[in-house]
């Protein structure tokens, strides 16, 4: 939120205008000619960033954004195939009530859970921990849940600090994370014995899902959001932690 809020504060100092007045025929005309001419100074994934925290101020407004902030496409020739849509992860859920003992279920459930959630790497089951935030929205206490991991960044390891929904937290995930190497390996295991009764087999789906069982729920978690937030790269990249934005195109 911070750096949504420093962009548009730096590109309305930049054109001289209120915030207010990108919503006005005469911004967007400013706004168009600053980001047509910005092309030539900042990368192009820099580029996408400004324009996704950007478009969420016209959302916000429930205005209609100049076309010059048309978002780029999940472009990959794989990651926009191999993920679960709602049906399919109602499908594994169910297989898995089924063939599990109660307490297994929940604990599966609860790994699922999070990594639908957060975007999580596999290594974050291991490292996880969460912290309870009070803060105040609109006046109101309210306690606010953070999964902070260490997960692979562009240089190395990196500490992510993700939000997760708290009645998600509390009724399916807490007390079950963090898990050891053991519980992983079992998760794994069970994951693609699932995959082989619910998903097609000759699909690029079950062929992606049984080589990574849960790594392709990182990419459930980015599709998902990419369909939510229409299609804004910048947004997604910062929830699920990515450095680079590129990632997704």
């Amino acid at each position: 939120a911070e750096d949504i809020v420093r962009t548009i504060h730096n590109v309305c100092m930049y054109l001289n205008i209120h915030p207010l007045m990108l919503l006005e025929q005469e911004g967007k005309n400013k706004l168009t000619t600053f980001l047509a001419e910005a092309k030539e100074r900042y990368e192009s994934q820099t580029l996408e960033c400004f324009k996704a925290h950007i478009r969420l101020w016209y959302k916000f407004n429930e205005k209609q954004p100049p076309a010059i902030l048309t978002l780029r496409r999940y472009k990959s020739k794989i990651a926009h195939l191999a993920w679960f849509n709602e049906e399919e992860r109602f499908k594994i859920l169910e297989a898995a009530r089924k063939t599990l003992k109660a307490e297994e279920y929940d604990f599966l459930r609860g790994a699922l859970m999070f990594l639908f959630y957060t975007g999580s790497r596999a290594e974050a089951l291991k490292n996880v921990r969460f912290e309870e935030r009070k803060i105040r929205v609109n006046g109101k206490e309210i306690t606010a849940v953070i999964a902070i991991t260490l997960e692979k960044g562009r240089h190395g390891k990196k500490q992510w600090e993700k939000p997760i929904k708290p009645e998600i937290y509390f009724k399916y995930i807490k007390g079950r994370l963090p898990i050891a190497e053991k519980e992983l390996k079992w998760l794994r295991r069970t994951l693609k014995k699932i995959y082989e009764q619910v998903l097609d087999k000759n699909s690029i789906k079950y062929e992606y899902a049984m080589k990574h069982s849960i790594h392709v729920w990182r990419h459930t978690a980015a599709m998902t959001l990419l369909h939510a937030t229409d299609w804004n790269i910048g947004l997604v990249s910062e929830i699920l932690g990515w450095e680079n934005p590129e990632i997704l195109y």
